[in-house]
Order: C-alpha cells, then structure tokens, then sequence
C-alpha cells in the first residue's frame, strides 16, 4: 500500500474531540411535574443497556467518518500483482533507460545497466518490453517485442552520453509511446533521480492514462562534484568560474591551440565558488578562430564536467549598447550576451542619462523598461529603429505609468499590470530566434502588460492566457523585439531560468544578423543548419559523414570544425552545468511525483511490478458518503428519543 499525502493521517487525531463529547455529556437532569411518590413502592432500578448502545453506535460512526475522512484525503492505494495468460497486456513494458551525463557518476551507470537487464530476465511469458534511450533526445532503440535476447543486446550497446535529461519531455514522451501499444504498457524509467532534471512547473510530469510508471533509482548516498561552469574571453583575459559544495584546492590549466599556455593553483573557499582568469593575447590566429581548453585537476564524481572549451573568433566584436532602468535588469541583461558566445562587446548607460553614445555606432541597442526613458532617449531609439536600427526591449513598473510609450506606437491596453502566475503557452518554434532556445515552458510570469497589437505585429511567445509575452513589430526600415514583462526577476523569474542566456543570445544574434553560426552550443544543440556543411570534423579530427537532410548534432564535449562553401568554421561544445549538480529529488518530492500522475500513482521499485494499481481512496470515498447518512439518522433518532 502506498500513501499519495501521508501527512493527512495525522488528522485521525481528531477522532478524540467525540470522544471527549461523549464522555462530558451529562444526564438529562431538568425537573418535570409529576404526583407524590409517597404511596409508590420501590422497585430495582432499571437498566439502561439500550440507551447507552445507541450512544456508543452514534459515538462509533463519528470516529469511522473522521478516520474515513483522513484516510481518504492520504489517498491510500493499492499494488495488485496480475496473474494471467500470456495474452495479459498489463504485462507490457517500456523500458526507459537514463543515459544523460550524470550517469557517469560512481556507479549509477553499472546500476542502470544491471537494473534494466533484470527487468528484461523478469518478464512474464508472452509479455513484450520496448527500450528507450532517454538522453537529450528521446529515441527507442529496440521495437515492442518479446524477443529478451535482442532487448538484450540493444541494452548493452547503450551507454551513457554528455547530455541533459529533462523529466518533462521525457514523460511527454513515454505517455505517447505508451497510447501506441495496445491496451497500455507499464513505464519503468532507471534513473538517479537528478534533481535539475526536473522541471520548473509539476504539471509537466504529469502523464497520460497510459499505464503506471514505475521508477528505479540508482543514485545512492551524496556525491561531491567540483565543475566548470563558464569559461569566456572578456577584454583581453579569459576568464573560467568554478563551483562545487564546498573548500578544496584545484590545479586550473589553459591550453590554446592544444599547447598549455599556464596553471595555477586555486583554493576554492567555503563557498564553493572561484573564479580563476588569464591574460590573452590572440596573436595571428587562423581565420576560423581559436581554440581554448580550460581543464580542471581534481578527484571528484565526474570528470566530464572538469574540462570546457571556447573558440575565440577572429571577427571584430558586434557592439551592443544596454540602456538600464536603475534595476538590476541592465546587469542581468548584459552578462548573458557576453556569455552567449557571439563575440558581443557591450556598453551600458543609464535611461537617465543627460548625453548618449550615437545608437547608429551599435549593431543592437537593448531598453530594459522603455517607460523609463527620458523623451531625449525615446526620440533618438525611435529614429534609429526607423533608420534600419534593432532593438530589444522590455516593459517593466516604469511602463505601468506610461499607457501611450511614445515609441514604435506602442500603447498599453487600459487597466493595471495583469497579474499572474501565468504559464507560457503557444511558442513559435520556427522563428529563426527560438529555433535553438529551449526551456521556456518552465518560465513563470507573475505580472505582464498588455499591448495593443498590430495586424502586423508577429507574436512570438503567448501566455497561456493567450495575449503575447514576446512581439516582433516592423518601425520603417528596422525592428522591435518587445517582451511585455520586465528584465529582472521581479516580474518573472526568467533570468534565473538556464534557456536565458541562450535566449538571450539567440535573440542578439538574429537582430545583429549574424546568421545561423554560434561558437559556442551545450551538448545536444544543432551545430550547423541542415544542408549548409559540406564536411564535420568531430573534436579529435575524425570526419563524419554530412546528411543534408538533417542538421548535424553536438554529442560530445569539443571543438569541432564545420567546412562549408563560404570557409570553415570552429564550434565548442560544453557539457550543460545543470548536469554537474548531482543533487537527486528529495523523497518527498518523488512521492508528489509518483502520487500525482496518470492512470495510477507511482513508485520507486526495484523488482518486477506488472500489475495494476488500485486507487483504495476512491471507494473511500464512497464509505465516507455511507456513514455520513448512517450517522446522520443514528443523531435524529437520538434527539427524537431525548425530547421525548
């Protein structure tokens, strides 16, 4: 038996306020006329057994409805093993094997692979099994089928990658392959359980009615890990942040070009953070850019994440001037266009500034509130804008006072800032600058304002309430990139989502017209568009075969060297740093999962577990409806007896 909201048994505790009624009631004790007792013979005093069964009966039925009641809020249920013939569909199983980078760690990988193997040697005669590599891409690597050797021989070729597991699209996923096989299959997912695996928002664990899922940990005890989490050119140093749970010290070397420019030793304090820079100098570097390891010398639990690479590129920098609001917005903002790899040189100033920089000396000019302009400043982006200028902007609590902008004709709808928590809903993903961003479902919006839009305004992002969050509009000969929430993590709580940097860089590189080349992607990502290279030299110099159909990917950390018609280029790939956190789900957040989706709650097993699961609270339900009518007849019956 497993319990949804095991708390909600503490509320059986209730049953002694009945109990306390009951015993402090008193005889009724009010005097009533009656003739002389004088001439009265005594008689034995009469029992009064009836009477107080009635009480008790009555006292016996408020106990059950109180205890039925915290019963049935616990959401009690029940794991009935099946027993049939080979024809039992409940015998079905898809079997999802977690082969993200974390799996690396100790022996989670050796774990995974035996646990999956015994669920394959358990299956029940005529029952068929499916196996899914549950990576950055969800792929079945071997059909419904009951053949246990081939399933066998696909598990042993699977081995752990350099990606990222996201538990929302991967449930997404295993409930649509679920609604394919007849009658529905069981879902074991093997996994440790990575705490950044899961998503912002709960709603997207959720599964559909598809068949219990079933879940398998193989993380055991805390593991320590020490990372690199950025490695970037800023001016003329490079510059590598280090973290990790707490003091250690560390040997940090910097390799360009494969040859090792320097080491220092660094003592990273309680804290666990550091920040470790070198001075650079790029010489004559080749015309594809530069290449630049940044390695880490520490025993730790994975020594994937204890490396990164960046290509500093040749091109002059793209300048990009911020215009702050006097919030930490112009700060978020700027941090993460230097670190998105575009090669970005940013100037910041105040929206109260007296003078400016010409706008026309920017390829890109960012407002993190437009209501916080001064007219000066408003009439020098719209002219700009109107020149062939781009912008990015975000409205935010100085806009609120500002219902006509006097900018791009933008005006508010009438009525305060909409409050939330809202949800992004409608995302269009072939837009060229959301093509590579991921992760803006888990983004949550406490307050947004609205916009009066434009037949030609195209919305990029809507809120699940439908009106835009992110817009395109045309100004003459330019363009304005409007996010209708704020740039701090006062409205939202995007700059402290990992797809902000990303985002944020897709968006500088789509309004600079930089084309579809980055230097530096996260594991999984897209390195070129498809059909564009003629050749990829994968990191180590082994050529790969190009598709022209399908876009090639980033499956390891490196630099790897796209040739295409216009020259070659170098890209670096890094591991995601939310594979470095090793943290796994706490068990009360396992039991909200495994309580709260599908067809039937969850668990965490290790065995063979074909069956159903039988929801107990559902018929509790029902009891609770009984006693209550029960009880509510035994009290009228009780007062009649009692005024009579």
């Amino acid at each position: 038996m497993s319990w949804a909201s095991p708390w909600f048994l503490l509320g059986a505790l209730a049953i002694a306020v009945p109990l306390w009624l009951h015993l402090l009631r008193e005889p009724d004790a009010r005097a009533r006329p009656f003739s002389s007792l004088m001439l009265m013979e005594q008689s034995p005093r009469r029992s009064t057994t009836v009477r107080k069964l009635r009480y008790l009966l009555l006292m016996a039925l408020r106990i059950g409805l109180l205890l039925l009641l915290a019963l049935t809020f616990a959401r009690p249920s029940w794991w009935l093993p099946q027993s049939g013939g080979p024809a039992e569909v409940a015998g079905n199983r898809i079997i999802a094997v977690d082969t993200s980078a974390s799996m690396r760690s100790g022996q989670r990988w050796e774990n995974a692979r035996d646990m999956a193997r015994s669920l394959i040697d358990e299956m029940a005669p005529g029952s068929q099994a499916m196996l899914v590599d549950a990576g950055t891409r969800i792929r079945v690597v071997a059909d419904l089928t009951a053949d246990q050797v081939a399933l066998r021989a696909e598990l042993d070729r699977l081995a752990p990658g350099f990606g990222r597991l996201d538990y929302g699209q991967l449930m997404q996923s295993l409930a649509t392959l679920g609604e394919i096989v007849e009658g529905g299959a069981a879902l074991h997912l093997v996994t440790d359980l990575q705490k950044t695996a899961a998503p912002v928002r709960f709603a997207d664990l959720l599964v559909a009615e598809s068949g219990p899922l079933v879940l398998h940990q193989v993380s055991q005890g805390q593991a320590d890990n020490w990372y690199l989490d950025v490695v970037r050119r800023v001016g003329d140093q490079i510059q590598a942040g280090i973290r990790g749970p707490g003091s250690t010290s560390v040997s940090v070397s910097l390799s360009v070009e494969g040859q090792r420019a320097s080491s220092q030793m660094v003592a990273i304090p309680a804290s666990g953070q550091a920040q470790v820079t070198w001075p650079f100098d790029d010489g004559e570097p080749s015309g594809r850019g530069t290449r630049v390891r940044v390695g880490m010398d520490v025993e730790d639990a994975l020594q994937a994440d204890n490396q990164r690479f960046l290509v500093v590129n040749p091109e002059a920098a793209s300048p990009v001037l911020v215009i702050g609001d006097g919030s930490r917005a112009g700060l978020y903002l700027s941090t993460a266009l230097e670190s998105s790899g575009l090669g970005l040189k940013v100037s910041r100033i105040s929206a109260t500034a007296q003078s400016a920089p010409a706008f026309t000396d920017f390829a890109l000019v960012a407002a993190t509130d437009l209501g916080a302009l001064s007219d000066a400043l408003a009439r020098q982006l719209e002219d700009y804008m109107r020149g062939g200028g781009q912008v990015l902007a975000a409205l935010g609590s100085q806009a609120v006072l500002s219902p006509d902008l006097g900018l791009a004709g933008l005006a508010l709808d009438s009525g305060p800032a909409r409050a939330g928590p809202a949800a992004v809903g409608d995302i269009d993903a072939t837009h060229p600058a959301l093509q590579a961003v991921s992760g803006l479902h888990q983004l949550s919006v406490n307050r947004y304002l609205g916009i009066q839009q434009r037949a030609s305004d195209q919305v990029l992002v809507r809120l699940d309430a439908g009106d835009p969050l992110m817009l395109e509009r045309g100004v003459g000969e330019g363009r304005l990139l409007l996010l209708t929430s704020s740039l701090d993590n006062r409205w939202n709580d995007l700059p402290l989502q990992p797809a902000f940097v990303s985002l944020a860089g897709e968006l500088a590189r789509y309004l600079t017209r930089s084309g579809g080349w980055r230097s530096s992607v996260t594991i999984g990502s897209t390195l070129y568009p498809a059909g564009e290279a003629l050749e990829l030299l994968q990191p180590g110099g082994t050529a790969v075969a190009v598709n022209a159909a399908l876009p090639a990917l980033a499956d390891r950390p490196g630099v790897y060297q796209v040739i295409t018609l216009e020259g070659s280029r170098l890209v670096a790939a890094n591991l995601d740093p939310a594979e470095s956190s090793l943290a796994v789900l706490s068990p009360e957040q396992v039991a909200r999962w495994t309580s709260s989706g599908g067809s039937a709650p969850l668990q965490t097993a290790a065995g063979d577990d074909s069956g159903r699961e039988i929801a107990i609270w559902r018929w509790l339900l029902l009891g609770l409806a009984l006693i209550l009518l029960l009880e509510s007849a035994a009290g009228n019956r009780y007062l009649k007896v009692a005024r009579q």
